[in-house]
């Protein structure tokens, strides 16, 4: 995940009408980002109790990356109108489980995808390089390359039985021209589908 600073120094990087990244003020106003983040404090960097973990029953590792999955914001319905027609997204709602894990980590998977669609890759700016159709294992690769081992202190091998090659980590996946706030990122790649 990056902050809503990091978020809107991507997004000014994703200069078309739409950018990959979206913010949702809650009930009091506060960005559901900041307050989850006041709201994790204490479990930052830990893997949750609930989280499935490895090895498979042939030994392999699994799974290969974890995504925030506790204490997730997600948008609420209010239900339907008199007319049963569904109303607007108007509240904001607590969730945990790999029903919230799943869509950071395909979000995180679209934008990798996107990176190399619209020519960010080498040169960190849209435009900068050829289009590139990624392969599965190009999109996986990279996030793959920025993940971070969780746990206090975190392991110093991956992966890791419990948690693969650790939590999706875009700001240290993709780089991008002027770079973000504690970014890290660097990249090459050789996709055999897809670069020539």
């Amino acid at each position: 995940m990056i902050s809503r600073e990091d978020g809107g120094a991507l997004a000014a990087r994703f200069d078309g009408p739409s950018p990959p990244i979206a913010t949702l003020p809650g009930p009091d106003g506060v960005y559901v980002n900041e307050t989850f983040a006041a709201e994790q404090g204490r479990r930052a960097g830990q893997l949750t109790s609930f989280s499935s973990r490895g090895p498979t029953y042939d030994m392999r590792f699994k799974p290969d990356l974890v995504c925030p999955g506790q204490n997730i914001r997600s948008a609420k319905s209010l239900g339907f109108g008199p007319d049963r027609t569904p109303d607007q997204c108007a509240a904001v709602l607590s969730m945990q489980g790999t029903s919230m894990a799943t869509p950071v980590c395909a979000g995180a998977a679209a934008i990798v995808r996107q990176y190399f669609l619209e020519g960010f890759y080498p040169g960190g700016r849209r435009g900068s390089g050829p289009p590139v159709h990624p392969s599965a294992a190009l999109v996986k690769a990279v996030l793959i390359s920025g993940a971070v081992l969780l746990g206090q202190p975190p392991p110093a091998v991956a992966p890791q039985f419990d948690q693969g090659f650790g939590r999706v980590d875009l700001s240290r996946s993709l780089p991008l021209e002027g770079g973000l706030a504690g970014a890290t990122a660097a990249l090459s790649v050789w996709d055999g589908e897809g670069v020539e």
